[in-house]
């Protein structure tokens, strides 16, 4: 009988944690490019994209992806036919926020020619009472709008420096 209550005892103890590490929820959302529309290139033989993801969550270290992985890069002529590429997907738990930046950038072949950035797009991601709350603007917008629009789930952003012009679309898959 003693070694019956051990054993309960035990199991009791143990219960409760499995019990609360079973209840934590988690989503995973996906960051993803429904396409870019190119309105004007800065290079006379088009430009050379890719995306630089900067990764910020709180107390964590940053992370920085480069999508597509180098050397690779898009051409603008081709960007048409760049569509529903993840630009970023990671677990978030109940209470988290993660703060995604992603530049669009116009890679230059020579190393004295740094690459360009043409724009960037913020949006903050937090998991509140089950619920994924976001945030999109365009950080450090000096002219223009902060956003251009939205069309349903998608997200359109103009981003442009002195030469060129994009119009980048992303939404976020829940």
């Amino acid at each position: 009988m003693k070694r019956f209550y051990r054993i309960l005892l035990l199991c009791s103890l143990l219960v409760p944690g499995h019990l609360a590490v079973a209840a934590e929820q988690f989503i995973k959302p996906s960051l993803i490019l429904n396409h870019i529309e190119l309105i004007r290139a800065q290079e006379a033989g088009g430009d050379e994209l890719y995306f630089d993801i900067s990764i910020y969550r709180p107390n964590k270290t940053t992370q920085f992806v480069r999508i597509p992985k180098a050397p690779m890069h898009w051409p603008s002529a081709a960007s048409k036919q760049i569509k529903n590429v993840t630009l970023w997907s990671e677990p978030l738990k109940e209470g988290e926020s993660v703060v995604l930046i992603a530049s669009l950038i116009e890679q230059d072949a020579t190393p004295l020619n740094p690459d360009d950035v043409l724009g960037s797009i913020r949006v903050k991601l937090t998991y509140e009472q089950g619920q994924l709350k976001t945030q999109w603007s365009i950080p450090n917008r000096e002219q223009g709008p902060a956003m251009a629009n939205q069309q349903g789930d998608i997200q359109k952003f103009e981003l442009f420096d002195a030469g060129s012009k994009y119009e980048v679309y992303l939404s976020l898959v829940k």
